[in-house]
């Protein structure tokens, strides 16, 4: 990922590309576009390249020679052109306002201010003209979302407007009237109605940050609009209005997701009068612009096109999914749904879509360990694809697959093909599964650095197209980092002649893997090969360079610290920090879920009453999801049934900052981190320990760590021991935890507990940063293939707008910059340390950051390194830094080169 930079023709021409295949499905003769008359005409690419070079030439002046600004017309122009067909609706009808402002947005993408603000001067004076010679529309009639037709009535759009824009200073209802009158023509549908004023205030975000107050209003009120005529429940309805409307709707809503077999049956068997009492429809105006747009596109239910679950149905829907399995189900379903729908805790991506439907698939992090053989190979990329049917967050274990080129003993005369060709089909079976909106890189590829293949998996991340298709983690020992930091050999081995090597860390793995290199050098092993430490780890680093996609895992730490030692090893961890003790025959996954950590700051500092009962409620809808899930997968049913592993993590660590007056890049920030999260884990731990004695241990608990009163902390011995001083790692404590570890060695609810990993999709829905990720960037863009809008940080402009700073020279340097402050003059030194993103921080910070965090932790925090212009020095460096400070993943790399 790297940061928006401007764009060049050919970029340009590289991102038309990149979305060819979005497009074929239309055609620019199908596009039309509506006059401001409301006269419907065919689209003309044409007349987009000449407003532009009108645009260009009024700022340069007459040239001999034109083309050096016609390339950049004609790329953006095709740009402009492959945006509307990618974005085209049902009657592939465009407003002219849309393509004016698709040209101004072009323009300052491409860099080119200069001549965006004439052509902005061009519109601003062309629409004078036009209001003085504006004529009403009230005659026109309009298209309701029940296909009935009804006259457009202005009033009722004036004062909806007057209502979204009430409260948000700076913000014009005339304005956005003016945009639906100028845009109608007859029969026009009411849902374009809604679309049109929606984007409109969009674009105005980047003039004044509350017209995202307002856009969020807006979109609200398309929804119940959606909603209530799809359920045959009226088609215009105010916010105000909804608020008594919504018992109705949610009993009418419950019916008909079940009749069309969305939703599980068995929520109509609790008691609709005490959950219909529960809903808040004001906690609808809680999201923001980014958040409800995220929830509209990604999960609210729908039926040909018809979205007819409203925000406070989604979270209730979810709330009572996960009640089931409850004795009083309707409290418990009213406790969850409180908590969701204050954005104190979200819960992961699949229990986002699946929770309270039919069918429900509630587990993330699915991890694969691939044995040595046809079957497990062949079973793999089954199983990839029939569990990419519901995520495609996944994980194979490669290791145990022998090198190729190695002896097959059943078949003496053939040779061994390796683990990557079936990774790679692996892969592309995922690809082929998955839908357009699914991220193929939340599938990887592990391999313990010992690997035979290693260097040659190394080698095709260094082709971008391939390292694409292939992310990978690598699993560390902590004998290869001390020979990196001795400049000595390292031996890469093939699995099916040291077969064990990959169930051993600390002192036994040291052992076992010293004795195969005896071997070796008495040949007494046929395939191996001597290489340098360093020179693998600056392989691992390039190919970091070239994919972003490539994990570091430690496999010492993971399983030192492991909470179930006694059933064996982690194999691998994960982006979201799952580490599950599990082998070749196990599937195993959990249910994830991240407290907001802002919400729990009160006063300026730790609530910590608060955090207690959000963790203890959230915990136990974690661990009622392991009940409810349907299972497809035996294996993973037994896995899951057996351990209970959940992961519970944190978002919002940033924006606790920022509450708390404190920077990112300071020893306050690192303080902060880790007394909060020790006061995390303490309850976490707590709750888990309090719902065994009311439910039962899980099974596998006799002989954990936990059994043995051995705490997080505790373990951080047991790790500095097995490293030989190359550990330095706070161990600091402010909480008496002695108490809490002689409870909970009778008994703990889940063996696995708790992961700070960077799943963004529960931070994205309560605009967070996720996990304990810094901000990337105070001014950032949601473009996909429905719209664009800006996206301010509001904690930023709140800070500005309270200390009188806030003007148009403020927020033109601002979008000018990209959000970053280090070079505005007007800004504070104080206000840019405080907000200083991620590029601009000390990764060292981060790292600190992270490492005090992990010392509380029974998984992992995985945490992205970010930096301005990467390089393997710097690489090595802040990759040795995170080893020694007891980190157990890193996850991408992040640039702006």
């Amino acid at each position: 990922m790297t940061e928006q930079t401007l764009l060049t023709p050919p970029q340009i021409t590289h991102q038309l590309a990149n979305i060819k295949q979005a497009v074929t499905k239309n055609s620019v003769e199908n596009l039309r576009v509506i006059r401001r008359t409301g006269a419907v005409i065919s689209y003309n690419e044409n007349k987009i390249v000449s407003a532009l070079s009108k645009a260009f030439l009024a700022v340069e002046g007459p040239r001999q020679e034109a083309s050096c600004y016609q390339e950049l017309v004609a790329a953006l122009s095709q740009q402009i052109t492959a945006t509307f067909l990618r974005r085209a609706n049902e009657n592939n009808l465009i407003h002219i306002e849309e393509i004016q402002d698709q040209v101004e947005l072009s323009l300052m993408r491409a860099g080119e201010h200069k001549v965006a603000r004439t052509y902005v001067i061009y519109r601003e004076e062309h629409r004078k003209q036009r209001e003085q010679q504006v004529v009403p529309a009230t005659s026109l009639s309009i298209t309701l979302p029940d296909s009935s037709k009804q006259a457009f009535d202005e009033a009722h759009f004036k004062t909806l407007l007057i209502e979204v824009c009430q409260d948000h200073p700076a913000t014009d209802p005339d304005l956005l009237l003016t945009a639906i009158t100028n845009n109608l023509y007859e029969t026009i549908p009411l849902t374009e109605i809604y679309q049109l004023v929606i984007n409109y205030a969009r674009s105005l975000i980047y003039k004044e940050p509350n017209y995202e107050f307002v856009a969020t209003k807006l979109l609200l009120n398309s929804l119940y609009s959606d909603a209530l005529a799809f359920l045959g429940l009226g088609n215009h309805v105010s916010l105000n209005e909804i608020t008594n409307l919504y018992p109705v709707y949610f009993r009418t809503y419950l019916n008909k997701g079940i009749k069309l077999g969305l939703l599980a049956p068995e929520l109509l068997n609790f008691d609709l009068d005490k959950i219909t009492n529960a809903l808040t429809p004001e906690k609808d105006l809680n999201f923001s612009q980014l958040g409800l747009y995220t929830l509209h596109q990604t999960y609210l239910l729908a039926h040909e096109k018809f979205c007819f679950e409203l925000p406070q149905a989604f979270f209730m829907r979810i709330a009572m999914g996960l009640a089931l399995t409850e004795a009083d189900k309707e409290s418990a379903a009213i406790n969850f749904y409180q908590m969701l729908s204050s954005f104190d805790f979200m819960p992961g991506e699949p229990l986002l879509h699946f929770a309270g439907k039919l069918n429900p698939q509630l587990m993330s992090g699915y991890t694969i360990t691939v044995a040595d053989n046809l079957e497990s190979l062949i079973n793999t990329i089954k199983d990839n694809a029939l569990i990419a049917k519901q995520t495609s967050d996944l994980m194979n274990d490669w290791t145990l697959v022998r090198a190729q080129g190695t002896t097959i003993k059943s078949f003496p005369a053939k040779k061994a093909k390796g683990f990557l060709p079936y990774a790679k089909i692996a892969h592309a079976t995922l690809q082929a599964v998955l839908d357009e909106s699914s991220s193929v890189n939340n599938q990887m590829a592990t391999l313990e650095i010992w690997h035979l293949e290693i260097e040659v998996f190394l080698e095709t991340q260094q082709s971008l197209e391939k390292a694409v298709l292939l992310p990978m983690a690598n699993w560390i020992p902590d004998l290869f980092m001390e020979r990196v930091l001795a400049d000595a050999e390292w031996t890469l081995f093939s699995p099916d002649e040291v077969p064990d090597l990959h169930e051993y860390y600390g002192k036994d793995f040291k052992k076992a893997y010293l004795a195969y290199e005896n071997k070796a050098a008495r040949n007494k092993i046929k395939y191996f090969k001597k290489i340098s430490a360093q020179d693998l780890w600056q392989k691992m680093l390039a190919a970091q360079l070239c994919s972003h996609h490539h994990y570091f895992a430690f496999k010492d730490a993971c399983n030192i610290r492991s909470t179930q030692t006694q059933l064996g090893t982690i194999h691998c961890t994960n982006s979201a920090g799952l580490t599950f003790t599990a082998n070749e025959t196990d599937l195993a996954a959990c249910p994830i879920g991240a407290i907001n950590l802002a919400n729990h700051i009160n006063q300026q500092t730790l609530d910590t009453k608060k955090l207690q009962r959000t963790i203890s409620l959230a915990v136990r809808l974690l661990d009622n999801a392991i009940d409810i899930h349907a299972y497809e997968f035996p294996s993973l049913q037994n896995f899951c049934l057996k351990h209970r592993s959940i992961g519970l993590g944190i978002m919002g660590f940033q924006e606790s900052l920022y509450k708390l007056n404190i920077p990112y890049a300071t020893t306050l920030a690192a303080e902060l981190a880790d007394k909060t999260i020790e006061t995390f884990s303490y309850f976490a731990i707590q709750a888990s320990h309090l719902l065994a004695q009311e439910r039962g241990s899980y099974d596998s608990f006799e002989g954990s760590t936990w059994s043995q009163g051995i705490l997080p902390l505790t373990s951080l011995e047991t790790l500095a021991e097995s490293r030989s001083g190359y550990l330095e790692q706070n161990k600091e404590s402010s909480i008496d935890w002695p108490l809490l570890a002689k409870q909970m060695m009778t008994g703990m609810r889940n063996a696995n507990l708790l992961a700070i990993g960077s799943e963004k999709a529960a931070a994205s829905l309560c605009n967070l940063c996720p996990a304990l990720e810094p901000r990337v960037t105070n001014l950032t863009e949601q473009v996909d293939s429905f719209t664009d809008f800006a996206v301010f940080n509001q904690a930023l402009v709140h800070t500005l707008k309270a200390t009188n700073l806030w003007n148009n020279d403020v927020l033109n340097a601002l979008k000018y910059h990209h959000g970053n402050l280090k070079e505005i003059t007007q800004i504070p030194e104080q206000i840019k340390t405080l907000f200083a993103t991620s590029f601009e921080i000390e990764q060292a910070t981060i790292i600190e950051i992270a490492s005090r965090s992990q010392k509380w932790l029974d998984q992992a925090v995985v945490f992205h390194v970010y930096l301005k212009e990467a390089s393997l020095k710097k690489l090595d460096i802040l990759y040795r830094l995170a080893w020694s400070k007891g980190i157990k993943a890193i996850g991408n790399l992040l640039t702006k080169n």
